[in-house]
């Protein structure tokens, strides 16, 4: 394809995703189909992030950019919705890069027409009324259209799509039941509509720049056409009493022969069988009991890059919980993926953060889906990664998704002196037109202790009674909290460039083990130690002169060895002497690949 616009079109996903991520939690609050799992905003701004981070790389190459979308996308998506959505545009990519026509609107209705076929082969069993029912009808809206793009006519093809958006509940009794229309259909529709923006460049190319600009500051957004704003509690109840007819939710990356094809076999196994591919490269999800079943299987076909669980019975906890949750928040907490903090306790806790970046063989893969152990794994055979930053476009479109369900919002943030996010955020905040919602506590810190006064900022925000207090009681947490970091081999910090390899040498041939923290300047030491029984003795000690009235509340933090950290919290709470609550949690992604495997801490405050 010869076009001259490629950055248009690199802006034009952009604005797409951000919109999308602004609607993340509306999408999760109507998500019935096919499970009432309230992830399908999770899966589909999962999905499109690392494309986001992937197009910074590109210049005015367009193939390159087909070739990233399509299979950033694939290798990324989450969930059904995600697996069907990036096969359809891996699909709609691909279609435009061979055409031989300029993007115009016959080329997009080409591809529109290429990647709904994909999509519906993509799945075993397709179903009306889904994102599938607004492919179909996407395609019939732009068949054999030859007209000049106009904002005019882009405005009727959104009120058409939307329209197209609000007929699935009537196609499907599921949805009429909960008197919502399909999360993933409205998620698709949300993007394509950003994306279109681009036709606008074959007219008025200022135009089009501007179009897109005010989509990604989120002045303009996708109609939602008619929706309703959340699910009444009593059908979620009655989900929730009822179950899941399966269990698990399978998501696998496979590289597999272009022959092999697994939905059949898949099938025989589990429900709800999508397969989305490109050449070798094979994104599967699949819904069963026997999660190592489905492996197995898998196994004999090929290779498998990837391979993740989770239990749909904590989604189905998670949507019963929208009835409150839905509802605005007096306060809402929220961190970045610096801090150190389970996604259970997130979960428990109504935690938001949003996320860093780690190079994971030239794919940028954010911090909260990072494969942990497999990451430490590879780092102990020589791998080196690189951390990047969040984009100030994903900032915006979070604060956006998250302002609508409080009253004010409290961002617990990573300390200047190991990122340049909080800058940046502030920086975001500052050109806000809610700035005056959004308040910045400074941790100084990161890792396990900025998780740590996350957690208590929110746990003390249900029971503050004016922003001052919480405030007030944010700061008192930040003097309070420490964090001990126990470095296993100092290699891994000189192969990122943070200590001299003569030091790292020296320091691994006597065995020496540093137990680093946070100061204001930065990190610090506060002891060496020649074993790890030594590090939980000094640790122990440091922990029970933590100052102030309450309870000690510790956060143990791992990257790559579970069975030590258990032991290091069970040790704590025996040698304190007093009430301890404990929560083992691993290291954040981007401190991980920093510190390397081996390393463990302990973060401390009182309660």
């Amino acid at each position: 394809m010869s076009f001259s616009h490629t950055a248009t079109i690199a802006s034009a996903l952009r604005a797409a995703s951000a919109d999308l991520e602004r609607r993340a939690g509306l999408l999760d609050r109507i998500n019935v189909f096919p499970v009432v799992d309230a992830d399908t905003g999770a899966n589909l701004t999962a999905t499109v992030r690392p494309m986001v981070r992937a197009l910074e790389a590109l210049d005015d190459d367009f193939g390159g950019l087909c070739d990233a979308v399509g299979q950033v996308l694939l290798r990324c998506a989450r969930g059904n919705s995600g697996v069907i959505f990036a096969q359809f545009f891996a699909g709609f990519f691909e279609s435009l890069r061979a055409s031989s026509r300029p993007l115009r609107v016959a080329a997009f209705s080409d591809a529109a027409a290429t990647g709904r076929r994909l999509a519906y082969q993509a799945v075993a069993h397709p179903a009306e009324g889904t994102m599938l029912t607004v492919m179909t009808d996407l395609a019939a809206l732009l068949e054999g259209c030859a007209d000049p793009w106009t904002l005019e006519r882009h405005a009727r093809f959104e009120r058409a799509l939307s329209q197209s958006v609000g007929r699935t509940a009537s196609l499907m009794p599921r949805l009429a039941e909960a008197g919502v229309v399909d999360s993933g259909a409205l998620g698709f529709h949300v993007f394509i509509c950003g994306l279109a923006l681009a036709l606008l460049a074959e007219s008025d190319l200022a135009a089009a720049d501007r179009a897109i600009a005010h989509r990604l500051s989120g002045r303009t957004s996708a109609p939602l056409g008619e929706i309703s704003r959340r699910i009444e509690p009593r059908f979620l109840a009655a989900e929730k009493d009822k179950g899941a007819s399966r269990r698990y939710c399978v998501t696998a990356l496979l590289d597999l022969p272009e022959q092999a094809d697994p939905a059949q076999a898949l099938s025989q196994l589990g429900d709800s069988v999508d397969v989305a591919r490109m050449g070798r490269l094979v994104k599967v999800h699949v819904h069963c009991d026997r999660p190592e079943g489905i492996k197995k299987e898998l196994e004999t076909l090929g290779r498998i890059d990837a391979f993740d669980v989770d239990d749909m019975l904590e989604g189905l906890t998670r949507a019963a919980a929208f009835g409150d949750a839905g509802a605005n928040k007096r306060f809402l907490v929220v961190g970045d993926s610096s801090m150190s903090l389970s996604s259970d306790l997130s979960r428990e806790h109504g935690i938001f953060r949003f996320e860093n970046y780690v190079n994971v063989h030239g794919e940028m893969v954010c911090d909260g889906q990072v494969a942990l152990l497999e990451l430490m794994k590879r780092m102990r055979k020589g791998a080196v990664y690189t951390t990047a930053q969040t984009s100030g476009e994903e900032i915006r479109a979070f604060l956006d998704a998250r302002l609508s369900h409080c009253e004010r919002l409290i961002y617990v943030a990573v300390g200047d002196a190991y990122t340049g996010t909080q800058k940046l955020a502030r920086k975001v905040i500052a050109a806000h037109p809610e700035r005056e919602r959004i308040f910045v506590v400074d941790t100084q810190a990161a890792s396990g202790q900025q998780g740590l006064i996350c957690l208590c900022v929110a746990r003390f925000a249900g029971e503050a009674k004016t922003l001052e207090e919480l405030l007030g009681y944010a700061r008192e947490q930040v003097q309070r909290c420490k964090e001990f970091l126990v470095i296993d081999d100092l290699k891994y910090l000189s192969r990122t460039g943070r200590v001299g390899k003569i030091k790292a040498m020296f320091a691994g041939a006597l065995g020496v083990k540093p137990i680093v923290g946070h100061g204001s300047g930065g990190a610090m030491t506060y002891d060496k130690v020649r074993s790890q029984e030594a590090a939980v003795d000094a640790i122990a000690a440091r922990c029970a002169d933590i100052p102030g009235p309450g309870r000690l509340v510790a956060l143990v933090e791992h990257t790559d060895d579970l069975a030590w950290t258990a032991q290091v919290a069970s040790e704590l709470r025996a040698r304190l002497g007093e009430p301890v609550e404990t929560h083992i949690v691993p290291l954040s992604a981007t401190s991980a690949v920093h510190m390397g495997p081996g390393t463990w801490g302990v973060a401390v405050t009182r309660v």
